[in-house]
Order: structure tokens, then sequence, then C-alpha cells
């Protein structure tokens, strides 16, 4: 069980977890040795470049987890392969001039901090787009040594060249672990299809097929960082020689709350792939089966108390991290050496990172049953509730930053909650009438 905690950690949150691990860890072990400036200039590449590369990553990724998903269905994945290889190459197609763009134009970094910096950029999009297949292809063990290896390379390739080259060292020492991550990934979905790429663009004509999707996964990543975007241009922010901006009290404060959802991220992944799967595919193999309606109605009553038993526990387990991370703040920010004058902002990063676990939850069991319009629906309330409230905040001081987060998370739940009890309370009549082809045509 330790070991399916640890995968699913990996397997769930592993692109983010590492950059938090690998910065802490090179941050504790460069302190004194390497100039501030010299640090500050990499964690901003790197913040800047995690948070884009989620951005424009999030429609390839969910629009490529579908066609992935689709073809397990039908149980022939030949085309997994070319999908990726097409995926990958759309994305740093789009990426590159976008991400090459902006440190051309908004920073004075010099041209191989530019160079480094797009190439980290790229590493880090790749690795969000290969991470769709981690749990299709059941290699955890794999999986978590290419993140653990990954991340040691990283941190300390990093530290070596950074005492000869600073900045420019630490970026190809960094680069050098997500190499190594991103090729082993790679390397283990091949190994898993073993077939030739074919089809390779198909995947352009499911975005015409699933394009509430893309716009909602877009939307979804605008939201995550809308309200960090809109504190770096509080009063209280800074702007970096560089030409970047950042705050680094919210930032820093929100980036250790995020951290309290890892547990409730890995039993998620866990039961999902479990008990609900197997009541949702029973539900549906019934159907297909001719079940009577007695029966249907009898799958869906079991799906339905899955569901609640699932959202149970991952509410029982986020509400005590929740609370005790809010009790303990003191003592972690001391453990951290963190500013006290985080302490309001952590915790309701902490409140509202409980709630977007919530919503995460909810938003892929409206995926399962292909609730398109209800998950672009709260995807998109939730970027413009966050814009909106950020900015409220911000105007009304510093006493109330970070509930424009809280807010935007807590509305956007109740909004989840209130479509999907909906919609799974007629779930037979969707299943049947809305979501029926032959029906709506």
């Amino acid at each position: 069980m330790i070991q399916a905690y640890l995968h699913a950690t990996l397997a769930s949150s592993g692109p983010w977890l590492f950059t938090v691990v690998a910065l802490g860890s090179f941050f504790a072990l460069t302190a004194g040795h390497i100039g501030i400036g010299i640090l500050e200039n990499f964690r901003i590449i790197l913040l800047y470049n995690f948070a884009g590369s989620l951005v424009v990553s999030a429609p390839m990724t969910i629009v490529s987890t579908r066609y992935l998903a689709d073809l397990i269905y039908k149980e022939d994945v030949d085309e997994a392969p070319g999908m990726l290889l097409g995926a990958l190459i759309l994305l740093n197609v789009i990426a590159l001039p976008l991400v090459y763009g902006f440190y051309l134009s908004v920073t004075n970094f010099s041209y191989e901090i530019v160079y480094l910096g797009t190439i980290n950029f790229l590493l880090i999009a790749n690795i969000w787009q290969v991470s769709i297949f981690i749990s299709a292809i059941k290699q955890y063990t794999g999986v978590t040594f290419s993140f653990v290896v990954g991340m040691m390379i990283a941190v300390f390739a990093a530290i070596i060249f950074a005492e000869d080259y600073s900045e420019v060292g630490m970026l190809f020492g960094f680069n050098i672990g997500l190499g190594f991550i991103f090729s082993s990934l790679v390397a283990l979905v091949f190994s898993e299809y073993p077939k030739k790429c074919t089809f390779i663009f198909r995947l352009v004509t499911y975005f015409k097929k699933y394009w509430e999707f893309a716009l909602g996964a877009f939307l979804y990543g605008v939201g995550i960082w809308a309200d960090k975007w809109i504190m770096w241009f509080s009063p209280e922010a800074v702007r970096l020689p560089n030409g970047l901006w950042m705050y680094p009290h919210y930032d820093s404060a929100m980036f250790i709350a995020y951290l309290t959802v890892i547990p409730a991220m890995s039993m998620f992944l866990i039961s999902q792939e479990t008990e609900f799967f197997e009541q949702y595919v029973k539900y549906f193999e019934n159907i297909q089966e001719h079940a009577n309606y007695e029966k249907i109605e009898r799958n869906h009553a079991t799906l339905w108390e899955c569901m609640l038993q699932q959202f149970r526990g991952i509410f029982l387990l986020q509400c005590s991290v929740c609370f005790m991370s809010i009790l303990a703040a003191p003592k972690l920010f001391d453990l951290l050496n963190m500013n006290y004058i985080q302490l309001g902002i952590f915790r309701f990063g902490v409140l509202g990172a409980m709630f977007q676990i919530f919503v995460l939850f909810l938003t892929v069991i409206h995926s399962y049953f292909d609730n398109r319009r209800s998950v672009l629906l709260i995807q998109g309330f939730f970027c413009f509730s966050n814009i909106a409230f950020s900015l409220v905040s911000r105007e009304m001081g510093f006493t109330y930053y970070g509930y424009g987060y809280f807010l935007a998370n807590l509305l956007t739940f109740a909004l989840a909650a209130y479509t999907l009890e909906r919609y799974i309370r007629r779930l037979p009549y969707h299943t049947f009438v809305t979501n029926n082809a032959s029906v709506q045509s």
C-alpha cells in the first residue's frame, strides 16, 4: 500500500512535485555559497516556465488523454505511439515561438540564458504531455525511478555547474535532469506500445470533436495561475533587474499550500482506477448486454454510492491535512525559515487548495460521463471568478491577499457539486437519450 501511494503521488503530481522538491533541495544545499541574485534569476525562470508550460500544454494534454482513453476502450492501442509523437511535435511547434519570443521581448537575459530557459520550458511542457501515459502503462516502478533519479541529477548537476557558470550552469544542469525524466518516460511508453508511429497527426481531428475539453483545460490552467499573476502587480510585488515580476511572499506561501493536496491526489488516483472504474465499467457493460431496467437502476445506485464513499474519503483526508496545516503553520514557518507576514496568505491558500482538489474530483467524474459542457462551465467559472476575486482582494489591500483564490475555489466547488448531482441523479436518462448518438441524429 505504501508503494502504491508513492507511485500514485508521482503519477498525479510528478512534474509539479519534482520542481518544488528540486528547488527546495537546491536552495538548501547552496545557501551561502551562491549569490542571491543568481538564485533569484534561476527561481524566477523556473516559476515562469512552470506556469507557462502548464497553460500552453493543457489543451494538448487533455485532448491527448481523451484520444488515448478511446484507444484503450477499443482495445486497439496501435495508434498510441504515433499520437504521442504527433502531440509532442505540435506542442513544441506551438510553444517554441511563444516562449522564445517572450524571453527576447520581455527580459534582458543573455542569449545563453534565453536559449537554456526556452529548452527548460519545452522540457517541462513535454513532461506534462508524456505524463498522460503514466497511469495507462502501469509501469509505476519505472516512472518513480525516472522522477527520483532525474531530480537527483538535476539538483547535483545544477550545483556543480553553478560554481563556474552561475545561472547558465544552473539551468544547464537542471535541464539535464529534466531531459533524463523526459527521455525515460518516452522510453517506457514506447516499450509498452512497441508499434510503428502511424496516423501521427490524427490527434488534430480530436480538437474539433472535443473543443470543450481543450478550451476548458486552457481556462483551468489560466485560472490556477491567475491570482499569482495578478499579485505580481500588487504594491508589494517587485520587478527584478532581469525585467520579470514576482511577489515572493505570495508565491512561496501558495506553493507550500499546494503541497497539502498531495495525499488527497494520491488517494484520488488510486480510488479512481480501482473501485470507481470497476463500477463505472459494470454500469455500461450491463447496458450493452441489454440488462433490464431494474438491474440498471441497481447499478446506478451502486455507482452513486461508490462515488459518495470515494468523495467522503478524500474529503476527510484533505480536511484533516488542511486543519493540521493551519494549526501547525507557525511551526512550519519556523522550520522553512518563512516570514510570518505570509501566514494569512498560506492559510487561505491551504483552504483554497482543499476546495480545488474537491473540484478536480468532481470535474474528472463529469469527464468520465462525457459531460463536456459542464466541465467547460466549471473550469471557465473558476478562471473568471479567480481573476475577479483576486483583483478585488488586491485592491482591498494586503490583509485580504489570498481571499480571492479561496473564494473562487469555494464557489467553483459549489457549482461543480450542484451540476454533478443533477447529472448523476438522471444518469439513465442521459445514457439513453442525451448521450445517445442515434437519438440525437
